[in-house]
């Protein structure tokens, strides 16, 4: 049966469509879930939620709240608390059933910090067994501390995206991860300059791939063994070039020689990057041969703008790409999440504060990870955190916020759809 909120003065009820009033407490323990899920992605948000009521802190606990939820874990959550543990140790075994993790570790290069970057991702590894993308970001040590993660645990992996991370010294490094997740549908690193892909890392690329960047080839020869094994439809060069190799004086003659290699392969590519030092004239003779192009990015700014010569008949210029992607005329394609021509997601950890928290914001999270009051012999500052929390508590019951009523309406729909 349906269930609709009541417009009323009492958002802790509920209304049938008989009007029968149905306490939120009645709700199946599925329909809290189901709702917190849409909510929950940090300890940050975890703390804000354990602040609404106790109900709200208890049901976060269970480990259905974060079914098919992005989480986010920051360099926040590897600090210690006044117990002397790490705040993911509690908030990671939570996660069995979270589909996107996203790990900021900004600033955990030195120290505790370094280790505590790695024992946490490698916590998420063996516990996190129904994540499917995982966008790690800002780790300086990935590939000696990072990379032996990724081939012991995510068997369900799809999407793996390392932005910001120290580049990676070979292409052939990322070969075990290939053999380890053979399904895997996107890639996005960034490696050497002077690393090039050999015929290796072509060769053992997943034929599930989609999207592949940002890459360097050894030859032409390389890229045709990756576009037999592949259907590309997201191709990002790396910025410093396609090959290692040079197989021209100009890049246009390079281009006419890929022809016949590698034209079939690019039939099916949607987004192309380019390399900073091609021009617009040889970005529009390999464009050429990928038809169905929406979005072209060249790291390069200058004169003239991008899009203006060889280009501009077929493409326009994208609204805030700081002059460097163009679309085809006709379309309105767009630029993804945080500014990617593509990503496996529709949100990911922008939203979530990164940095450390000010003093007032740690005191204020602590009670969310430690014992209650009555659990610890000696909490008085917790105590009184907890008493002022039940005062705004009262307050909300007194003068309910519209955010309330929002959330019990989200609630409302939750268990609405579980009856259907």
């Amino acid at each position: 049966m349906g269930k609709r909120i009541l417009e009323n003065s009492q958002p802790s009820l509920l209304a049938t469509e008989q009007d029968a009033e149905l306490p939120l407490e009645d709700l199946p323990l599925e329909a809290w879930c189901n709702s917190l899920s849409f909510v929950l992605r940090s300890s940050s948000c975890l703390a804000q939620v354990s602040a609404v009521s106790r109900t709200f802190r208890d049901v976060s606990g269970e480990m259905l709240s974060w079914r098919g939820a992005s989480v986010c874990i920051g360099s926040k959550d590897l600090l210690e608390n006044s117990q002397g543990q790490h705040r993911f140790v509690k908030l990671v075994p939570k996660w069995s059933y979270c589909e996107r993790t996203f790990v900021n570790f900004q600033g955990c290069h030195t120290g505790s910090m370094r280790a505590a970057a790695r024992q946490c991702l490698q916590m998420v590894a063996s516990r996190c067994s129904e994540v499917s993308c995982l966008a790690v970001r800002n780790w300086l040590t990935f590939e000696r501390q990072g990379l032996s993660a990724l081939q012991s645990g995510f068997p369900k992996l799809r999407h793996l995206v390392l932005n910001g991370c120290e580049q990676i010294s070979t292409y052939s490094a990322l070969i075990p991860v290939f053999e380890q997740h053979p399904t895997l549908l996107s890639l996005r690193a960034s490696f050497q300059p002077r690393a090039a892909a050999g015929a290796d890392f072509a060769s053992a690329a997943p034929r599930t791939l989609e999207a592949l960047g940002f890459v360097k080839f050894e030859n032409a020869e390389t890229l045709a063994i990756l576009l037999g094994r592949c259907s590309l439809e997201h191709l990002w060069f790396a910025e410093s070039g396609i090959f290692a190799t040079l197989d021209g004086p100009r890049t246009s003659e390079r281009v006419d020689r890929l022809t016949p290699l590698v034209q079939s392969g690019l039939q099916h590519v949607r987004t192309l990057s380019l390399p900073s030092d091609m021009s617009e004239e040889d970005c529009a003779a390999l464009v050429a041969l990928c038809p169905k192009v929406e979005l072209l990015c060249r790291m390069r700014i200058g004169l003239p703008a991008f899009g203006s010569g060889a280009l501009a008949a077929t493409f326009e210029l994208v609204p805030d790409c700081g002059g460097v992607v163009v679309r085809r005329r006709g379309t309105s394609a767009e630029l993804a999440v945080n500014g990617a021509l593509w990503a496996p997601y529709a949100q990911d950890d922008g939203d979530i504060e990164t940095s450390s928290p000010s003093a007032k914001a740690q005191a204020l999270q602590k009670p969310a990870w430690q014992p209650r009051p009555d659990d610890s012999p000696s909490c008085s500052s917790m105590r009184a955190l907890e008493s002022q929390r039940a005062l705004e508590c009262q307050r909300q019951r007194d003068r309910p916020e519209r955010s309330v009523r929002h959330l019990h309406e989200e609630l409302a729909v939750a268990a609405a759809a579980r009856r259907r």
